[in-house]
């Protein structure tokens, strides 16, 4: 094991970042309600993964998704 991952090892455990997140996480990650985030979902608006019956969102596309869809600020004069 190099010394990066001894570093991560907390107590024994991994620390591991999660790639899919639930739609709580989601929720709290965007500060929105969890039922916006079921909406954008039946809309289609927002990326996101079935796993089964399960709504998972992959963070790094919601990463791109945030990137393509912010609004540039404008310069005033």
């Amino acid at each position: 094991m190099n010394p990066e991952q001894r570093s991560k090892k907390d107590h024994g455990i991994m620390n591991i970042t999660k790639r899919l997140i639930n739609p709580k996480e989601l929720s709290d990650m965007l500060e929105i309600s969890v039922n916006t985030v079921y909406s954008w979902v039946s809309q289609r608006k927002i990326p996101f993964v079935k796993c089964g019956r399960l709504t998972k969102f992959d963070v790094q596309k919601i990463d791109e998704w945030i990137e393509k869809n912010s609004v540039e600020e404008k310069e005033f004069c």
